[in-house]
């Protein structure tokens, strides 16, 4: 049996003041004095009226589409999506889920994936080679179309997207998938490509959220902290990112667990959350 990924949202609250809207409707008055007019041409003339009211209405609320009080995302690592699709958005339905990020994804050239709901966003993509079963690696986006979203940067091991909410100012969000943690070097590479990003959006009005298989053990899950994790740690706290992962707001520790073949189980840590300062007060896992 393989490794069993749990997947992980996030809550996290658009920032803005609930305001209660308000129409004024217009009286549909009969100013024709005659009395004599047949009541079967009045309720016609009322009808119509009515018909385009829903009709201006209806446009209206296109413009002026209904404020967003908070949004959940996910991280997952579904180990090729396209078998776990209807699964995957079954979940995203019933914990309304807005925004889902997928590492690992195995997919190229999966148009199909998108529907009336959800929009597919590849992201970063390889193309299988001659030997391969299945596309390698992936880091993909299944959105709901109702979220206002673009792909701003593609690389090799992160991928950004700019969220638009009611407040002024965008959530940046990074869905990350890194190397295996004994991959020292190819992590410092992970980590220059996710903070030279990280930097530049910083420095544009907007909130960062980072998610993803960091594949780096920080001692969440009791085990010893490793080289990748040392890593972790350092370069969020440089970022001035806040750690989600074991705070008071998060619900579980373990996002890893794989069944050996002895029939014992192996639980870890190494999906991660973070956030920037902005977002800490009203975000939970």
């Amino acid at each position: 049996m393989g490794p069993l990924e749990t997947s992980c949202v996030i809550s996290t609250s658009t920032n803005t003041s609930s305001s209660s809207s308000s129409s004024c409707s217009n009286n549909i008055r009969n100013e024709n004095n005659n009395e004599n007019i047949d009541e079967n041409n009045n309720n016609n003339n009322n009808n119509n009226k009515r018909k385009r009211k829903r009709k201006r209405k209806r446009k209206n609320s296109k413009n002026n589409p209904p404020k967003i009080e908070s949004i959940n995302f996910l991280h997952f690592n579904p180990r090729g999506l396209p078998s776990k699709e209807a699964v995957i958005k079954q979940f995203m339905a019933k914990h309304k889920v807005s925004y889902g990020g997928l590492a690992k994804s195995h997919t190229y050239r999966n148009a199909h994936l998108s529907d009336k709901r959800w929009d597919w966003q590849p992201g970063s993509e390889s193309r299988p080679g001659p030997c391969d079963s299945h596309p390698p690696g992936g880091i993909a986006m299944l959105v709901d179309r109702g979220l206002s979203h673009s792909i701003v940067h593609a690389g090799k091991y992160v991928v950004w997207s700019r969220i638009e909410t009611n407040d002024s100012e965008p959530i940046f969000v990074a869905e990350c998938y890194f190397p295996h943690s004994s991959e020292t070097t190819k992590h410092k590479q992970a980590w220059d490509e996710l903070e030279s990003k990280a930097d530049e959006y910083r420095l544009t009005p907007g909130h960062l959220l980072i998610m993803g298989d960091f594949n780096a053990h920080t001692g969440l899950d009791q085990s010893k902290v490793d080289t990748a994790g040392r890593l972790l740690l350092k370069r969020t706290e440089s970022l001035g990112l806040h750690m989600i992962n074991g705070t008071s707001t998060c619900t579980g520790s373990i996002t890893r667990t794989e069944e050996q073949a002895d029939g014992k189980y192996i639980s870890t840590a190494i999906d991660y959350v973070f956030v920037s300062q902005s977002l800490l007060p009203t975000s939970k896992v």
